[in-house]
């Protein structure tokens, strides 16, 4: 198997626990999706506030965030990392975003157009049954995420690097402002914390990946 046909398996194995489908669902989003690809070795706005959304991504490798801008300022609203699958309200409805959606640096997606999600649910009549249940899986993060704001700074802080590891690393596309943003806190007690969290072992630097 290819390594972009294993990233695809991911993708099935990843809907498949939310509900089983029959052989021919994952034939048929194969079929649609496997020319469908990007690989972004810098970061890159997929689309604007205010666009309208054409396409559902899932991140076979790398991390993706929304975020908002009022006023001038920028705010992170959602960050998503490998094996997420990007599919809003905005997509599901067809109305204008929101909020922009950026990649990082060293980033792999999958996309699948609106049409193409149209044709599936009219063969895969259970495919609508799919997606509520990866709403619903994607509002109980949300509280997970609300949750972890609600804490102590130094927990909230050892709890978001716990669930994003991979971005204890210098990415291109996030930087320390902007996940100060989304955690709501000031930019240097991010750093701060951060720091003694590493040097107090309590959380450790992703192990480089094999060449």
């Amino acid at each position: 198997m290819s390594r972009q046909n294993e990233l695809l398996e991911n993708l099935f194995s990843e809907l498949g626990s939310f509900k089983k489908m029959p052989p021919e669902f994952f034939q048929h989003l194969q079929d649609a999706m496997q020319e469908q690809k990007k690989y972004y070795p810098e970061a890159e706005v997929l689309f604007d506030q205010d666009d309208l959304v054409k396409n559902a991504y899932y991140v076979a490798r790398g991390t993706v965030y929304a975020y908002r801008i009022e006023n001038g300022e920028k705010r992170v609203l959602y960050i998503y990392k490998q094996h997420d699958i990007i599919a809003g309200n905005a997509f599901m409805h067809q109305k204008e975003s929101l909020y922009y959606l950026k990649t990082c640096s060293d980033s792999f997606l999958y996309w699948i157009t609106y049409d193409q999600m149209a044709e599936v649910y009219t063969k895969f009549p259970e495919a609508e049954e799919l997606a509520k249940l990866i709403v619903s899986n994607r509002e109980d993060r949300e509280v997970t995420w609300k949750t972890m704001l609600n804490q102590k700074a130094t927990a909230t802080v050892k709890d978001f690097y716990t669930l994003y590891p991979e971005l204890l690393k210098r990415q291109k596309g996030l930087t320390d402002p902007d996940i100060a943003t989304f955690l709501h806190l000031a930019e240097g007690t991010l750093r701060g914390l951060r720091n003694k969290l590493l040097k107090g072992a309590i959380l450790k630097l992703p192990a480089k990946k094999a060449p």
